[in-house]
């Protein structure tokens, strides 16, 4: 038995329920050309005629302030020698060791021997003005 586009129900017929769909119409070519150079929506409203308003479009987020990191000290005291009544300190940094007195400044320019007194040595950090306290108990 032969099935025509005429005998399918809506619903398909028992041998093949697929059916319907080969009587739909097939799409053809009608011969207008489809890629026409027209716009489909009107062009955008340009910039300077929009309203001007005060209210941004995002809200302005604060930005976190960076607080600076104080460095540990790179310096550790090795030994002390007194010539007449000036002391001069050895200090280590790393593998070097380094004579100090007073008003030296050490490193690239980052830190100052501010005084040395028998039980401590006061070394300022330049760029942050902050004064370290070093011991000197154990040295002779």
């Amino acid at each position: 038995m032969a099935v025509t586009p005429e005998s399918i129900n809506q619903k398909g017929s028992a041998i093949d329920p697929y059916a319907i769909y080969a009587s739909r119409l097939k799409w053809e070519p009608s011969g207008e050309d489809v890629f026409v150079d027209e716009p489909l929506t009107a062009p955008p409203e340009p910039l300077q005629n929009l309203p001007v308003t005060n209210n941004p479009i995002l809200p302005s987020i604060p930005k976190a302030e960076i607080q600076p990191v104080l460095p540990p000290l790179p310096y550790v005291a090795m030994a002390r020698f007194k010539q007449g009544q000036q002391s001069v300190l050895y200090l280590r940094s790393g593998t070097q060791s380094i004579p100090v007195s007073e008003g030296d400044v050490l490193g690239q320019g980052d830190y100052r021997i501010e005084h040395i007194s028998e039980t401590m040595v006061s070394i300022r950090y330049l760029p942050m003005n902050h004064l370290y306290e070093l011991s000197l108990s154990g040295l002779e």
